[in-house]
Protein backbone atom coordinates (compact mmCIF):
# COMPACT_ATOMS: atom_id res chain seq x y z
CA UNK A 1 0.00 0.00 0.00
CA UNK A 2 1.06 2.95 -0.94
CA UNK A 3 0.96 6.29 -2.86
CA UNK A 4 -2.17 6.68 -3.48
CA UNK A 5 -3.74 7.65 0.38
CA UNK A 6 -5.95 4.70 0.49
CA UNK A 7 -8.20 5.37 3.72
CA UNK A 8 -7.23 1.96 5.21
CA UNK A 9 -5.04 -0.98 5.01
CA UNK A 10 -6.82 -4.31 4.51
CA UNK A 11 -5.84 -6.65 7.26
CA UNK A 12 -5.37 -9.19 5.50
CA UNK A 13 -3.92 -7.22 2.60
CA UNK A 14 -0.55 -8.28 0.87
CA UNK A 15 1.15 -5.30 3.05
CA UNK A 16 0.97 -7.48 5.91
CA UNK A 17 0.97 -10.92 4.63
CA UNK A 18 4.42 -11.60 5.79
CA UNK A 19 3.30 -11.50 9.81
CA UNK A 20 -0.31 -13.00 9.21
CA UNK A 21 0.54 -15.88 7.02
CA UNK A 22 2.74 -16.96 9.34
CA UNK A 23 0.72 -15.41 12.52
CA UNK A 24 -2.88 -15.72 11.86
CA UNK A 25 -3.98 -14.76 15.08
CA UNK A 26 -2.09 -11.32 14.86
CA UNK A 27 -5.36 -10.45 12.56
CA UNK A 28 -7.81 -10.18 15.08
CA UNK A 29 -5.03 -9.20 17.91
CA UNK A 30 -3.97 -6.33 15.76
CA UNK A 31 -7.97 -5.15 15.90
CA UNK A 32 -7.67 -3.62 19.77
CA UNK A 33 -4.95 -1.41 18.59
CA UNK A 34 -5.50 1.83 17.09
CA UNK A 35 -4.03 2.48 13.72
CA UNK A 36 -0.65 4.63 13.82
CA UNK A 37 1.89 5.71 11.15
CA UNK A 38 5.87 6.05 12.24
CA UNK A 39 7.95 8.81 10.56
CA UNK A 40 9.71 6.86 8.50
CA UNK A 41 6.22 5.17 6.71
CA UNK A 42 4.95 8.73 6.15
CA UNK A 43 8.78 9.43 4.74
CA UNK A 44 7.95 6.22 2.28
CA UNK A 45 4.70 7.52 1.49
CA UNK A 46 5.62 11.00 0.04
CA UNK A 47 8.43 9.09 -1.98
CA UNK A 48 5.52 6.88 -3.46
CA UNK A 49 3.73 10.08 -3.58
CA UNK A 50 6.53 12.03 -5.51
CA UNK A 51 7.17 8.66 -7.87
CA UNK A 52 3.85 8.22 -8.63
CA UNK A 53 3.96 11.70 -10.07
CA UNK A 54 6.74 11.05 -12.61
CA UNK A 55 5.59 7.72 -14.04
CA UNK A 56 2.05 9.31 -14.84
CA UNK A 57 2.92 11.88 -16.39
CA UNK A 58 5.87 9.37 -18.17
CA UNK A 59 9.02 12.34 -17.21
CA UNK A 60 12.02 11.52 -15.60
CA UNK A 61 12.25 12.82 -12.04
CA UNK A 62 13.97 16.29 -13.01
CA UNK A 63 13.78 18.57 -9.49
CA UNK A 64 10.10 19.56 -10.41
CA UNK A 65 9.30 18.21 -7.39
CA UNK A 66 12.69 19.73 -4.73
CA UNK A 67 11.49 22.02 -2.42
CA UNK A 68 7.43 20.72 -2.01
CA UNK A 69 5.85 21.14 1.28
CA UNK A 70 3.94 17.76 1.54
CA UNK A 71 1.94 16.76 4.30
CA UNK A 72 1.10 12.67 5.54
CA UNK A 73 -0.86 12.49 8.74
CA UNK A 74 0.82 14.03 11.59
CA UNK A 75 4.56 14.53 9.32
CA UNK A 76 5.36 17.34 6.85
CA UNK A 77 7.96 16.68 4.84
CA UNK A 78 9.77 19.01 1.93
CA UNK A 79 10.89 16.91 -0.82
CA UNK A 80 14.46 17.23 -1.44
CA UNK A 81 17.35 16.13 -3.92
CA UNK A 82 17.81 13.07 -2.10
CA UNK A 83 14.39 11.91 -2.55
CA UNK A 84 14.32 12.73 -5.96
CA UNK A 85 17.79 11.03 -6.65
CA UNK A 86 16.30 7.62 -5.25
CA UNK A 87 13.14 8.10 -6.99
CA UNK A 88 15.03 8.81 -10.30
CA UNK A 89 16.38 4.81 -9.22
CA UNK A 90 12.75 3.69 -9.47
CA UNK A 91 11.70 5.87 -12.58
CA UNK A 92 15.03 4.46 -14.37
CA UNK A 93 14.25 0.72 -13.80
CA UNK A 94 10.86 0.81 -14.60
CA UNK A 95 11.32 2.70 -17.52
CA UNK A 96 14.07 0.56 -18.82
CA UNK A 97 12.16 -2.24 -18.34
CA UNK A 98 9.27 -0.61 -20.30
CA UNK A 99 11.80 0.35 -22.82
CA UNK A 100 13.54 -3.33 -23.43
CA UNK A 101 10.13 -5.25 -23.97
CA UNK A 102 8.77 -2.65 -26.63
CA UNK A 103 5.98 -1.64 -24.20
CA UNK A 104 4.38 1.68 -24.94
CA UNK A 105 4.10 4.15 -21.43
CA UNK A 106 0.25 3.82 -22.02
CA UNK A 107 0.55 0.29 -20.93
CA UNK A 108 1.87 0.77 -17.42
CA UNK A 109 -0.41 0.95 -14.21
CA UNK A 110 0.61 2.83 -11.74
CA UNK A 111 -0.66 2.60 -7.82
CA UNK A 112 -3.37 -0.06 -9.06
CA UNK A 113 -5.67 -1.38 -6.59
CA UNK A 114 -5.64 -4.92 -7.12
CA UNK A 115 -8.15 -7.48 -5.36
CA UNK A 116 -9.08 -11.36 -4.88
CA UNK A 117 -12.55 -11.29 -4.46
CA UNK A 118 -12.97 -15.07 -5.32
CA UNK A 119 -10.66 -15.62 -2.38
CA UNK A 120 -11.72 -12.55 0.08
CA UNK A 121 -13.69 -9.46 -0.38
CA UNK A 122 -11.07 -8.12 2.41
CA UNK A 123 -8.18 -9.63 -0.14
CA UNK A 124 -6.79 -6.47 -1.61
CA UNK A 125 -3.75 -4.03 -1.93
CA UNK A 126 -2.13 -1.49 -4.33
CA UNK A 127 0.40 -2.31 -6.62
CA UNK A 128 3.00 0.72 -7.16
CA UNK A 129 3.25 -0.15 -10.56
CA UNK A 130 2.55 -3.34 -13.09
CA UNK A 131 2.32 -3.81 -17.09
CA UNK A 132 2.46 -7.05 -19.52
CA UNK A 133 4.10 -7.51 -22.56
CA UNK A 134 3.42 -10.41 -24.93
CA UNK A 135 4.02 -13.41 -22.16
CA UNK A 136 5.21 -11.51 -19.13
CA UNK A 137 3.67 -9.51 -16.82
CA UNK A 138 5.74 -7.24 -14.46
CA UNK A 139 5.54 -6.29 -10.72
CA UNK A 140 7.05 -3.62 -9.66
CA UNK A 141 7.30 -2.66 -5.08
CA UNK A 142 8.93 0.33 -4.20
CA UNK A 143 11.07 0.14 -0.81
CA UNK A 144 11.80 3.91 0.31
CA UNK A 145 13.34 2.09 3.72
CA UNK A 146 17.17 1.27 3.80
CA UNK A 147 16.99 -0.34 7.73
CA UNK A 148 15.88 -3.78 6.35
CA UNK A 149 16.86 -4.88 2.82
CA UNK A 150 13.96 -6.56 0.93
CA UNK A 151 14.40 -10.32 -1.01
CA UNK A 152 12.59 -10.81 -4.00
CA UNK A 153 12.64 -14.34 -3.73
CA UNK A 154 9.48 -16.16 -2.05
CA UNK A 155 7.78 -12.60 -0.20
CA UNK A 156 4.35 -13.10 0.63
CA UNK A 157 3.61 -9.83 -0.17
CA UNK A 158 5.08 -9.84 -4.33
CA UNK A 159 3.56 -13.41 -4.62
CA UNK A 160 -0.11 -11.52 -3.20
CA UNK A 161 0.84 -8.71 -5.57
CA UNK A 162 1.73 -10.66 -8.81
CA UNK A 163 -1.41 -12.45 -8.15
CA UNK A 164 -3.59 -9.80 -7.93
CA UNK A 165 -2.37 -8.49 -11.05
CA UNK A 166 -2.78 -11.89 -12.95
CA UNK A 167 -6.50 -11.75 -11.58
CA UNK A 168 -6.38 -8.08 -13.02
CA UNK A 169 -6.23 -8.99 -16.68
CA UNK A 170 -8.97 -10.00 -18.70
CA UNK A 171 -9.50 -13.77 -19.46
CA UNK A 172 -7.57 -13.27 -22.89
CA UNK A 173 -4.41 -11.66 -21.63
CA UNK A 174 -4.78 -14.00 -18.41
CA UNK A 175 -4.09 -17.01 -20.73
CA UNK A 176 -1.29 -15.21 -22.82
CA UNK A 177 0.59 -14.88 -19.31
CA UNK A 178 3.59 -17.96 -19.17
CA UNK A 179 5.07 -16.05 -16.19
CA UNK A 180 5.43 -13.09 -13.82
CA UNK A 181 8.67 -11.12 -12.85
CA UNK A 182 8.45 -9.29 -9.53
CA UNK A 183 10.68 -5.96 -9.11
CA UNK A 184 11.61 -4.82 -5.37
CA UNK A 185 13.35 -1.57 -6.10
CA UNK A 186 14.85 0.07 -2.48
CA UNK A 187 17.15 2.76 -4.02
CA UNK A 188 19.03 3.56 -0.66
CA UNK A 189 20.48 0.12 0.20
CA UNK A 190 23.50 -1.43 -1.56
CA UNK A 191 21.43 -3.72 -3.76
CA UNK A 192 18.81 -1.78 -4.80
CA UNK A 193 17.31 -3.45 -7.95
CA UNK A 194 15.88 -7.23 -6.61
CA UNK A 195 13.94 -9.46 -8.97
CA UNK A 196 12.54 -12.98 -9.24
CA UNK A 197 10.35 -14.86 -12.05
CA UNK A 198 7.32 -16.96 -11.15
CA UNK A 199 5.91 -19.30 -13.40
CA UNK A 200 1.80 -18.92 -13.06
CA UNK A 201 1.73 -22.59 -11.63
CA UNK A 202 3.72 -21.21 -8.62
CA UNK A 203 1.46 -18.57 -8.15
CA UNK A 204 -1.89 -20.47 -8.09
CA UNK A 205 -0.20 -22.61 -5.84
CA UNK A 206 0.54 -19.83 -3.42
CA UNK A 207 -3.42 -19.31 -4.46
CA UNK A 208 -4.02 -21.86 -2.36
CA UNK A 209 -1.56 -21.12 0.28
CA UNK A 210 -3.01 -17.73 1.20
CA UNK A 211 -6.69 -19.07 1.25
CA UNK A 212 -5.94 -21.49 3.57
CA UNK A 213 -4.33 -18.83 5.76
CA UNK A 214 -6.79 -16.32 5.57
CA UNK A 215 -9.60 -18.95 7.18
CA UNK A 216 -6.88 -19.51 9.74
CA UNK A 217 -7.41 -15.49 10.75
CA UNK A 218 -11.19 -16.05 10.80
CA UNK A 219 -11.41 -19.21 13.32
CA UNK A 220 -13.05 -18.45 16.95
CA UNK A 221 -10.62 -16.76 19.21
CA UNK A 222 -10.06 -19.89 21.04
CA UNK A 223 -9.11 -21.42 18.08
CA UNK A 224 -6.55 -19.25 16.73
CA UNK A 225 -2.79 -20.04 16.76
CA UNK A 226 0.33 -17.68 16.85
CA UNK A 227 3.83 -17.67 16.14
CA UNK A 228 6.74 -15.73 16.83
CA UNK A 229 9.21 -14.69 14.52
CA UNK A 230 10.80 -12.18 12.74
CA UNK A 231 7.60 -11.11 11.35
CA UNK A 232 6.57 -9.90 14.66
CA UNK A 233 9.01 -7.16 14.09
CA UNK A 234 5.98 -4.20 13.02
CA UNK A 235 3.02 -6.12 14.95
CA UNK A 236 1.49 -3.97 17.20
CA UNK A 237 -0.16 -7.16 19.39
CA UNK A 238 3.35 -8.12 20.64
CA UNK A 239 3.28 -5.94 23.58
CA UNK A 240 1.00 -8.38 25.08
CA UNK A 241 1.38 -11.38 23.16
CA UNK A 242 3.01 -14.26 25.15
CA UNK A 243 3.91 -16.00 22.42
CA UNK A 244 6.37 -13.59 21.76
CA UNK A 245 7.79 -12.76 25.41
CA UNK A 246 8.21 -16.91 25.22
CA UNK A 247 10.08 -16.57 22.46
CA UNK A 248 12.16 -13.58 24.01
CA UNK A 249 12.20 -15.96 27.20
CA UNK A 250 13.67 -18.45 24.73
CA UNK A 251 16.41 -16.63 23.84
CA UNK A 252 17.54 -14.89 26.46
CA UNK A 253 17.32 -18.44 28.84
CA UNK A 254 14.17 -16.92 31.22
CA UNK A 255 15.94 -12.79 31.01
CA UNK A 256 12.40 -11.48 30.27
CA UNK A 257 10.18 -13.74 32.41
CA UNK A 258 10.15 -11.74 35.60
CA UNK A 259 10.02 -8.24 33.71
CA UNK A 260 6.58 -9.59 32.15
CA UNK A 261 5.30 -11.75 34.84
CA UNK A 262 5.54 -14.85 32.95
CA UNK A 263 3.18 -16.42 30.94
CA UNK A 264 -0.20 -15.28 30.21
CA UNK A 265 -3.16 -16.05 27.52
CA UNK A 266 -2.19 -14.87 23.79
CA UNK A 267 -2.56 -11.07 23.09
CA UNK A 268 -4.05 -9.84 26.73
CA UNK A 269 -3.47 -6.78 27.86
CA UNK A 270 -0.46 -6.54 29.89
CA UNK A 271 -0.79 -4.42 33.45
CA UNK A 272 0.22 -0.33 32.63
CA UNK A 273 2.32 -0.74 35.76
CA UNK A 274 4.44 -3.81 33.83
CA UNK A 275 4.77 -1.45 30.84
CA UNK A 276 6.12 1.19 32.97
CA UNK A 277 8.82 -0.58 34.54
CA UNK A 278 9.91 -1.79 30.89
CA UNK A 279 9.85 1.92 29.72
CA UNK A 280 11.74 2.79 32.59
CA UNK A 281 14.52 -0.14 31.65
CA UNK A 282 14.36 0.70 28.16
CA UNK A 283 17.62 2.83 28.02
CA UNK A 284 19.58 -0.27 30.03
CA UNK A 285 18.42 -2.20 28.02
CA UNK A 286 18.86 -0.84 24.63
CA UNK A 287 22.33 0.25 26.08
CA UNK A 288 23.30 -3.44 27.13
CA UNK A 289 22.28 -5.03 23.75
CA UNK A 290 24.22 -2.10 22.00
CA UNK A 291 27.19 -3.54 23.91
CA UNK A 292 26.19 -7.06 23.63
CA UNK A 293 26.55 -6.19 19.20
CA UNK A 294 29.85 -4.41 19.85
CA UNK A 295 31.18 -6.77 21.87
CA UNK A 296 30.48 -9.82 19.02
CA UNK A 297 31.83 -7.20 16.27
CA UNK A 298 35.05 -6.99 18.27
CA UNK A 299 35.36 -10.59 18.44
CA UNK A 300 34.83 -10.76 14.64
CA UNK A 301 37.31 -8.11 13.95
CA UNK A 302 39.81 -9.95 15.65
CA UNK A 303 39.19 -12.77 13.63
CA UNK A 304 36.51 -15.12 16.05
CA UNK A 305 33.51 -14.54 14.56
CA UNK A 306 30.39 -16.26 16.50
CA UNK A 307 29.28 -19.35 14.92
CA UNK A 308 27.53 -18.82 12.17
CA UNK A 309 28.76 -15.24 11.71
CA UNK A 310 31.38 -13.59 9.99
CA UNK A 311 33.16 -10.20 9.02
CA UNK A 312 31.25 -8.23 6.68
CA UNK A 313 31.60 -4.79 4.65
CA UNK A 314 29.18 -2.55 3.89
CA UNK A 315 29.92 0.53 1.63
CA UNK A 316 27.73 3.61 2.28
CA UNK A 317 25.84 4.59 -1.20
CA UNK A 318 28.24 7.71 -2.28
CA UNK A 319 27.01 10.16 -5.05
CA UNK A 320 28.90 11.52 -7.83
CA UNK A 321 30.35 15.31 -6.75
CA UNK A 322 32.08 17.75 -9.17
CA UNK A 323 36.13 17.03 -9.32
CA UNK A 324 36.59 20.61 -9.03
CA UNK A 325 33.29 23.18 -9.06
CA UNK A 326 35.00 26.15 -10.12
CA UNK A 327 36.53 24.38 -13.20
CA UNK A 328 32.65 22.75 -13.74
CA UNK A 329 30.98 25.61 -13.47
CA UNK A 330 33.88 27.49 -15.81
CA UNK A 331 33.70 24.81 -18.41
CA UNK A 332 29.79 23.96 -18.48
CA UNK A 333 29.29 28.23 -19.23
CA UNK A 334 31.72 28.35 -21.92
CA UNK A 335 30.03 25.36 -23.15
CA UNK A 336 26.75 27.31 -23.03
CA UNK A 337 24.56 25.33 -20.86
CA UNK A 338 22.14 27.31 -19.27
CA UNK A 339 20.17 26.25 -15.69
CA UNK A 340 23.17 25.11 -14.06
CA UNK A 341 22.89 26.48 -10.78
CA UNK A 342 20.58 26.63 -7.58
CA UNK A 343 21.75 28.24 -4.80
CA UNK A 344 24.66 26.45 -5.55
CA UNK A 345 26.37 24.31 -8.87
CA UNK A 346 23.75 21.45 -9.61
CA UNK A 347 24.48 18.07 -8.74
CA UNK A 348 25.96 15.63 -11.35
CA UNK A 349 22.95 13.77 -11.84
CA UNK A 350 21.10 17.09 -12.40
CA UNK A 351 23.73 18.29 -15.00
CA UNK A 352 23.72 14.60 -16.62
CA UNK A 353 19.44 15.06 -16.83
CA UNK A 354 19.54 18.31 -18.05
CA UNK A 355 22.06 17.13 -20.58
CA UNK A 356 20.46 13.89 -21.76
CA UNK A 357 18.95 14.93 -25.26
CA UNK A 358 22.98 16.29 -26.19
CA UNK A 359 25.08 13.41 -26.00
CA UNK A 360 28.21 15.18 -27.66
CA UNK A 361 27.79 17.62 -25.07
CA UNK A 362 26.98 15.33 -22.15
CA UNK A 363 31.16 13.38 -23.47
CA UNK A 364 32.42 16.67 -23.16
CA UNK A 365 31.93 17.40 -19.11
CA UNK A 366 31.79 13.79 -18.51
CA UNK A 367 35.34 14.46 -16.66
CA UNK A 368 34.26 17.11 -14.60
CA UNK A 369 32.87 14.69 -11.59
CA UNK A 370 33.74 11.36 -9.94
CA UNK A 371 32.79 8.98 -7.74
CA UNK A 372 34.09 8.89 -4.24
CA UNK A 373 35.09 5.53 -2.88
CA UNK A 374 32.99 4.64 -0.26
CA UNK A 375 33.94 4.30 3.17
CA UNK A 376 33.57 0.60 4.03
CA UNK A 377 32.05 -0.35 7.30
CA UNK A 378 32.64 -3.18 9.44
CA UNK A 379 29.13 -5.28 10.09
CA UNK A 380 28.64 -8.77 11.85
CA UNK A 381 26.27 -10.46 8.80
CA UNK A 382 24.89 -14.30 8.58
CA UNK A 383 27.37 -16.60 6.71
CA UNK A 384 25.32 -16.94 3.89
CA UNK A 385 25.47 -12.93 3.27
CA UNK A 386 25.69 -11.06 0.05
CA UNK A 387 28.35 -8.62 1.94
CA UNK A 388 31.90 -9.28 1.43
CA UNK A 389 34.01 -10.53 3.65
CA UNK A 390 36.79 -9.01 5.40
CA UNK A 391 40.32 -10.82 6.44
CA UNK A 392 40.92 -10.89 10.52
CA UNK A 393 43.48 -10.67 12.12
CA UNK A 394 43.88 -13.80 14.80
CA UNK A 395 44.26 -11.57 18.27
CA UNK A 396 46.42 -14.32 19.69
CA UNK A 397 48.92 -14.11 16.60
CA UNK A 398 48.86 -10.50 16.33
CA UNK A 399 51.59 -9.76 18.56
CA UNK A 400 53.42 -12.79 18.55
CA UNK A 401 56.89 -11.68 16.40
CA UNK A 402 57.04 -9.95 19.80
CA UNK A 403 57.34 -12.41 22.31
CA UNK A 404 60.54 -13.11 23.15
CA UNK A 405 60.95 -8.94 23.53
Amino acid sequence: MSGSDKAAHSPIGASSAYRWMACPGSVQACKQFPSTQSKYAAEGTIAHRVAEYYLRNHKAPNGEYVGEREEEGDFVFVVNEDMEHYVEVYYDIVSYHLASTGTPWSALQVEAEISLPHIHPDAWGTCDAMFSDLRTLHVFDLKYGRGLEVESQDNPQLKYYALGAYYSLDEFHRNEIEEVVVHIVQPRVQNPHKMTTYKISELLEFETQLAAAIQKTELPPDQLTFAAGSHCKFCQAKVGCSEYRSNLNEKTNGMFEKMVGGAKPAVQEVEVSTLVSLHEMKEDIVSYLNAVSDYLLMLARSGKPPEGYRLGQHLPRVNRTWVDENDAMTTLSELGVDNITTVKLKSPSQIEKLLSKNKVLLEKVKNLWHKPPAVPVDVLVKEDSEKPPIETIDRNTLFSQYKDV
